[in-house]
């Protein structure tokens, strides 16, 4: 998403997050004037300050926010550097090289996640990116003939998506979208005409107009295990015995420009019976002050992320030309037509997965399904 795009939106939750921070210091003032009277019957709470502050965390959504949130421990990540292969437990990603720039600027091309870049079905003028879209596939390439992994899900020759977005941004500010999100859009307003014919697949609520909400999908997915496999006998490369990453579906990404983005190491999961916390277009600016500290992201690195990762693009510190690169994997439930670039030689999303809209996803009256 552009930056300019999300300038026109409104984000519901990043106004409620606003309120909220009002609404929690009128709480405080409030509680602590009736503590210190006594002729109030909040003063049996004076001297039990851990009292005070949950009262005024349970009367917020704070509370229930941290329920919501998902931090990486021995055995599962949301955000990591990628390696060619099968990904080893090192941190540290191999440095890679942006191709000779031409101004290139698609968004969601689908195109197919093959072995090489004439099944892929991709334009000749993106040729220069096969090495980073080869980086991103090549666990799954390993893996997909191998016995040990016979089952695990698989991203060869399915339909993934690419954007590519080169240009001169001007100091002090964005190339990418602003604000802190997940690539999971959250809610979107789908126009409630043709709700009955995806209802099935998520879960809506009332919106004003002619629009509802529409949740319960993916953008990417994606899940990173920690897996030791301590006997080499089982494997043919000198690695054998050490921590692998495990990487299934998820989003790549990388930019030629040191630290002009960041990202915050934790998943944004669902809450009790369902509940959905990501704001629309994916906001989730009213998360901010729960979330762990940012790690900004190196140049011509490839990172793996969940499209449930919190991250943000970053005002570049002077005018530069920046290429960005990015790489959906194939569970994406919408594609949005009118915000997408089609590919020329006729690849389009699996209809078995992926749902296309049309329409502007930032009105009110909502995006339409279209038969695929």
């Amino acid at each position: 998403m552009s930056s300019s795009s999300q300038s026109n939106s409104t984000c519901d939750e990043c106004n409620q997050g606003t309120s909220i921070s009002v609404f929690e210091h009128l709480l405080r003032d409030i509680l602590l004037e009736g503590v210190y009277d006594d002729k109030c019957i909040l003063s049996i709470l004076r001297g039990h300050e851990h009292l005070i502050e949950k009262i005024c965390t349970l009367a917020t959504n704070e509370d229930r926010w941290k329920k919501c949130l998902k931090l990486p421990d021995r055995i599962e990540l949301f955000f990591t550097e990628v390696h060619g292969g099968v990904h080893s437990g090192s941190k540290e990603g191999e440095y890679i090289n942006f191709p000779t720039p031409s101004n290139i600027k698609i968004n969601m091309m689908p195109f197919i996640m093959s072995s090489n870049f004439k099944e892929s079905k991709l334009p000749e003028y993106l040729k220069g990116y096969w090495p980073l879209i080869e980086l991103c596939l090549s666990a799954d390439l390993y893996r997909k003939d191998d016995h040990i992994f016979r089952g695990a899900d698989n991203e060869i020759d399915k339909i993934g998506f690419l954007t590519v977005d080169e240009g001169l941004i001007d100091s002090g500010t964005t190339q990418r979208r602003p604000g802190l999100h997940t690539d999971n859009p959250g809610k979107v307003l789908v126009n409630q005409k043709v709700l009955n014919q995806i209802e099935g697949d998520g879960w809506c609520e009332k919106f004003n107009g002619s629009s509802k909400k529409y949740m319960h999908h993916h953008w990417g997915f994606g899940g990173c295990h920690l897996v030791s496999f301590p006997n080499p006998e089982y494997w043919d490369y000198e690695s054998a015995g050490e921590v692998m990453r495990f990487i299934e579906g998820g989003i790549y990404m990388a930019s030629n420009v040191e630290e002009s983005c960041e990202a915050r190491d934790c998943n944004i999961i669902e809450g009790e019976n369902g509940e959905e916390i990501i704001g629309q277009f994916g906001s989730v600016e009213h998360l901010r002050g729960i979330l762990p500290s940012p790690v900004k992201l190196k140049a011509n690195t490839m990172y793996w992320m969940t499209d449930r990762t919190p991250h943000e693009s970053l005002p570049l510190k002077s005018t530069t030309y920046r290429q960005f690169f990015r790489l959906v994997t194939s569970k994406v439930s919408l594609w949005y037509e009118d915000h997408s670039t089609k590919n020329p030689l006729g690849v389009v999303p699996d209809p078995s997965i992926t749902k296309i809209l049309k329409g502007d996803k930032f009105s009110k009256d909502g995006v339409w399904l279209l038969d695929n």
